[in-house]
């Protein structure tokens, strides 16, 4: 018997009726698993109760053990390989409009204008360096690196601050080096970014006088001079540029003056530090020395 095409076979109404009980099972099922970030729950006694593969608790574990090591090295010894590299310089092809680095390998930038030029690999020999947070914390982060980012006043991702480098502030730096991305910054970057995402924490008083609460204000020289013309001598933006580029005695109220930077995630996002690394492979964390400048226009 031939089949004919015109004349369909009629399907069971029973077939029809389970094809759209189990569609509708379906679509609830994958709105329960959207409304609780795609995780797999279920309800006892009224509780909604996530399910956690243990691997899960091993790993995170694992990364907290390895973590805590890793901080009590570097705070013990340092990263004496990064001391044996001073002085190193880096070429890097930028771009001459934008000033941000390109492949030279890329066929698509073969009409870009652009300059070859020498960069130091490391900020070792600078006064001040700015730092970005760029990994959340979680539970495997180690507590003592959560108090080092506190201390740098890194509390949240995609927030950057400036860092006086001395003995104790580099030894932060370097055991928190998996989580922040810094190096050292040029005039007319520090100058857009205080232009661009620069705000002053100023105390507002509330009802009761001995109530302050920090108040975050856009950065101009009306607020510089109300504030710190008196304790530290800066009058307009560009004596809060020159403080922070060459710190003194005065470094540390104009840095505590300004509100951590809030700054955008790049394209793609940061890599993950792993423990089997490619040897070869640039890592997107660390010391950036005077790259840092083309990390952070592609943050602002």
């Amino acid at each position: 018997m031939s089949f004919d095409p015109s004349k369909p076979s009629l399907v069971p109404e029973l077939v029809l009726k389970k094809k759209a009980n189990l569609d509708r099972l379906s679509a609830a099922r994958a709105d329960r698993l959207k409304a609780n970030g795609n995780r797999k729950v279920f309800k006892k006694n009224g509780n909604v109760v996530k399910i956690r593969k243990p691997e899960t608790y091993v790993a995170k574990h694992k990364g907290k053990v390895n973590g805590t090591r890793r901080f009590e090295r570097v705070q013990k010894k340092g990263l004496q390989a990064k001391k044996k590299r001073t002085g190193s310089v880096v070429e890097k092809v930028l771009d001459k409009s934008t000033g941000i680095e390109v492949d030279s390998d890329d066929e698509d930038a073969s009409s870009i204008d652009k300059e070859i030029v020498q960069l130091k690999s490391n900020s070792l020999s600078y006064p001040s360096v700015f730092a970005v947070r760029i990994r959340a914390g979680d539970s495997s982060t180690p507590s003592n690196v959560k108090k080092a980012l506190n201390a740098l006043r890194l509390r949240n991702q995609n927030e950057g601050c400036f860092v006086r480098v001395n003995e104790q502030n580099r030894r932060l730096l370097e055991c928190c080096e998996p989580y922040i991305v810094y190096g050292a910054l040029g005039e007319d970057v520090v100058k857009e970014l205080l232009s661009r995402r620069g705000y002053a924490k100023v105390s507002v008083t509330g009802e009761s006088d001995s109530e302050a609460k920090p108040e975050r204000i856009p950065l101009d020289n009306v607020i510089v001079e109300d504030h710190l013309s008196d304790s530290t001598g800066c009058i307009c933006v560009e004596d809060v540029i020159a403080e922070i580029l060459n710190p003194g005695e005065n470094f540390r109220k104009v840095n505590n003056f300004l509100w951590p930077f809030k700054l955008s995630d790049v394209d793609g996002g940061f890599s993950k530090r792993k423990l089997k690394m490619i040897s070869n492979k640039v890592e997107d964390y660390g010391d950036k020395g005077e790259a840092m400048g083309e990390v952070l226009k592609k943050m602002m």
